[in-house]
């Protein structure tokens, strides 16, 4: 398809005066929304010419925007972005948008049996040291949820031999905080934070070490509460910290991944499930899909900052917070 207009130029068209606010994805460009209003809920990423409104929910694309704000038809919306599609070839199969999820099958024995002298190990390392202790405390952990949670501190980067299936493997363990999780007794996942990561790294930020539960941490399975979908376990841990009566916490360890298949069918029979990954590109691409997945969904992103984690950090009220859902459903 060709084009030759931009999202930028519309708004500036329509009156929004977006203002860039970083340099996300080419240039990320903040507005009131053409839609509900407000004062820079509405965001541009200039690069690849999408918007989200963080209010309404609305995103999508040049087409979508005059289908959304002027009231175009798809015919009439692509005239008017000067997008021209390519006729799309027959197909002669039917092809499935079906989600089926996938069985998160537990670690290895064996990996479990290292794996959990590892994080006892240093989960030590972290209480004794102070630095480490007052880095936790200073994003808002208590010393009683590091210890709840068993957070750790990996001292050196090195590879390990852990026995595997019949044969030794060697795993990366990097420097950095360790975030064990457990699905009930047993240790299921464990995250590294590294502290040497730096923005030119070519290795991400956080670890999951190699055999680990392929599926998300889910903190506090109740049935009778929302579900509050985020990114980092960390931040999880952090609503419970704060709010565990209030809802239970899922975190999928990273804004693409998906439920395996026990946590599609608990998200499936949970009263509400409150979508809330971070607040960039990255997460708010999978949000179409969660819609489409999830009828109970609601969209309630941090009311400030990049993530929830980020908002406690700024003063955030997790309890006033997710209490607000109730005004919302009525």
């Amino acid at each position: 398809m060709n084009m030759d207009i931009t999202l930028l130029e519309i708004a500036l068209e329509d009156q929004l005066t977006p203002k860039r606010v970083a340099a996300t994805n080419g240039g990320e460009y903040h507005s009131p929304c053409p839609g509900c209003g407000g004062k820079d809920r509405f965001i541009i990423w200039s690069e690849n010419n999408r918007y989200y409104c963080r209010k309404c929910g609305k995103s999508g694309d040049v087409i979508q925007y005059f289908r959304d704000f002027h009231g175009c038809s798809f015919k009439e919306a692509c005239e008017k972005a000067h997008i021209f599609p390519e006729k799309k070839k027959k197909r002669y199969f039917s092809q499935s948008t079906v989600f089926v999820p996938k069985k998160a099958n537990p670690p290895t024995p064996q990996w479990q049996f290292h794996a959990s002298a590892f994080i006892k190990s240093c989960h030590i390392d972290l209480i004794n040291n102070p630095s480490t202790v007052a880095f936790l405390k200073a994003r808002e952990f208590t010393i009683d949820s590091i210890k709840r949670f068993q957070i750790g501190w990996n001292k050196n980067s090195f590879f390990a031999e852990w026995l595997g299936e019949g044969f030794k493997r060697k795993i990366w363990l990097p420097k950095g905080i360790v975030i064990p999780y457990f699905k009930g007794e047993a240790l299921s996942k464990i995250k590294i934070r590294r502290t040497d990561w730096h923005s030119k790294d070519h290795y991400p930020k956080y670890v999951e070490v190699q055999g680990s539960m392929a599926g998300p941490a889910v903190y506090r399975s109740d049935l009778n509460s929302s579900v509050l979908i985020l990114e980092s376990e960390l931040d999880a841990m952090l609503v419970q910290q704060e709010a565990e009566e209030l809802c239970s916490v899922i975190a999928l360890g990273g804004a693409s991944k998906k439920p395996d298949k026990d946590t599609h069918a608990f998200l499936l029979k949970a009263p509400s499930i409150l979508f809330s990954l971070d607040y960039d590109e990255a997460g708010i691409k999978p949000l179409t899909w969660w819609k489409k997945q999830y009828s109970n969904l609601i969209i309630w992103m941090a009311p400030f900052e990049k993530s929830v984690g980020d908002a406690i950090l700024k003063g955030l009220d997790v309890k006033t917070w997710l209490s607000l859902l109730e005004y919302k459903k009525r």
